[in-house]
């Protein structure tokens, strides 16, 4: 396996500290999805309008509260999979992003879950580069 990309690695951590600090209707950090298009928040806000706080899909509750003009927003995997080569056809971003990232399998998987705050992000990511970033 290669060294890790750690300059890669801290930029992403650096942004999705920096947007997670942003109200949640402009902050495009969404650890719950690869991707998440305003489509998805437009149906996630429309799922919500016909369900109300009953029955409502918890991890979905956040892209439903994406003001529409935040465009796409992103995990940590999304991110770096988009930055670096704009979400190739063919690849899952948590695949992209591993690869770019030179980390292990399970350290993506650890990295990229979906509950993972942006607290767990920065942790998990210095245990994976051996160093603060």
């Amino acid at each position: 396996m290669p060294d890790v990309n750690i300059p890669l690695l801290r930029k992403a951590v650096e942004w999705a500290e920096a947007e997670a600090m942003k109200p949640i209707e402009m902050s495009r950090w969404e650890q719950t999805m690869w991707v998440t298009t305003p489509q998805d928040q437009a149906y996630s806000r429309a799922r919500l309008a016909e369900l109300g706080p009953r029955g409502w899909n918890g991890w979905m509750e956040q892209a439903a509260k994406r003001a529409p003009e935040c465009g796409t927003c992103y995990c940590i995997a999304g991110y770096i999979a988009h930055e670096v080569e704009g979400m190739a056809v063919g690849r899952s971003a948590d695949d992209a992003a591993g690869d770019l990232l030179g980390i292990s399998t399970d350290n993506a998987d650890e990295l990229f879950n979906a509950n993972n705050t942006i607290e767990d992000v920065r942790r998990i990511a210095e245990s994976i580069a051996g160093e603060k970033l």
